[in-house]
């Protein structure tokens, strides 16, 4: 029982226990204020309802509009999503493309590379084949004709230059004919420069190693001339070819000894035998050690600097020509080799002309 039904109930009760008209008149308005207390009641309910109908008329509304918005979002999106998609594709399509053609080109240039080393191996088997098939016919003739036009094929070769060049040297140290040796030393060697001069100084070394017994023994100490006569027949022939072929190296040495020499270039002049003019010569800071120095120009040449001169002959050698000259240097060729009317000096020289090459050079050794 709510508390509209006991205000209904005690106005009943009122009106039936008491027949006054007060009484009556206060349980009718007992009565009525029930009736309207569930009257407000009901609308209140009506009203609380209509409250939960249009909440949840909002909240559709939210939903659609939220929905209608998404839809539109999506709308407005699509292409979007749709660009972004294709230009993925594209670009790993790009990619895979890019991969495939750098593969291509690494297989390309590998295959190249492949070509060229085997190229390279034939060339090189071939090679290797002409160079013995070389070794085997210049072992086989005796003469200079061939070695010339074989060994220049090889000459440049990064493989057998060395060794060509080693064996034309070999070849030009046995040989005696000055004629061949002149066009096979132009073949293989000319034109001499700093390049290949070290080359030529050991043929020269070796052709010096020849000739210095046959110096050892003609040599006459009283007339400071060899003297042929104490040589064989066999060994004054050796004696002229040797001469006549470290003449031919002297004349393309000193063209190289005349030009500039390169920056740090070390002078090795060890055990040489030089010949002829070597006139303006640039000796500077060469090693001599072992070396013969006898009958050449020197005039104008450049002595400074010139080490292992000590043991070194200087006979018939007008020294006291040269340009320039150490104090060392100067005073053992004044000691041991002064001049000497015995000698046949090249060109020729006088006492005046050593007296004044002496007092010139000592002038320019002054501080």
């Amino acid at each position: 029982m709510n508390d509209t039904d006991q205000i209904r109930q005690i106005a009943t009760s009122i009106i039936e226990g008491c027949r006054e008209e007060t009484a009556v008149r206060q349980g009718a308005e007992l009565l009525k204020l029930a009736s309207e207390i569930d009257k407000q009641r009901a609308e209140s309910r009506k009203l609380a309802t209509e409250e939960q109908k249009i909440s949840n008329d909002l909240s559709e509304s939210k939903e659609t509009k939220k929905h209608a918005r998404m839809k539109e979002y999506i709308a407005l999106l699509a292409p979007l999503f749709t660009t972004i998609v294709l230009a993925g594709t594209l670009v790993q399509q790009s990619y895979q493309f890019v991969q495939s053609e750098k593969t291509k080109q690494a297989q390309f240039i590998q295959a190249e590379r492949d070509k060229d080393a085997e190229a390279s191996r034939q060339a090189d088997a071939a090679e290797d084949l002409r160079w013995a098939d070389a070794v085997k016919l210049l072992s086989q003739s005796e003469k200079l004709s061939p070695a010339g036009v074989i060994l220049k094929s090889f000459v440049k070769s990064p493989r057998y230059g060395a060794p060509a060049v080693q064996t034309a040297i070999q070849v030009l140290g046995k040989t005696d004919d000055p004629t061949g040796f002149a066009d096979l030393f132009a073949t293989i060697f000319d034109p001499v420069s700093w390049n290949n001069v070290a080359q030529v100084l050991d043929l020269d070394r070796r052709l010096n190693s020849d000739i210095t017994p046959l110096y050892v023994k003609s040599w006459n100490p009283k007339t400071l001339h060899n003297d042929l006569t104490r040589l064989s027949p066999s060994e004054r022939r050796k004696y002229e070819y040797l001469t006549t072929d470290l003449t031919f190296i002297s004349s393309r040495l000193a063209l190289v000894l005349r030009g500039e020499r390169p920056p740090n270039t070390r002078l090795d002049l060890k055990s040489v035998n030089l010949f002829g003019n070597f006139e303006a010569a640039d000796f500077s800071g060469g090693d001599i050690t072992g070396s013969v120095m006898a009958e050449i120009d020197v005039k104008g040449a450049n002595l400074s600097g010139v080490v292992g001169y000590e043991g070194v002959p200087f006979t018939a050698t007008a020294w006291w020509r040269a340009s320039k000259i150490d104090e060392g240097m100067f005073q053992y060729l004044i000691k041991t080799y002064p001049y000497d009317a015995r000698s046949t000096y090249f060109p020729p020289s006088t006492k005046a002309d050593y007296e004044a090459g002496v007092g010139r050079l000592k002038l320019s050794l002054q501080p």
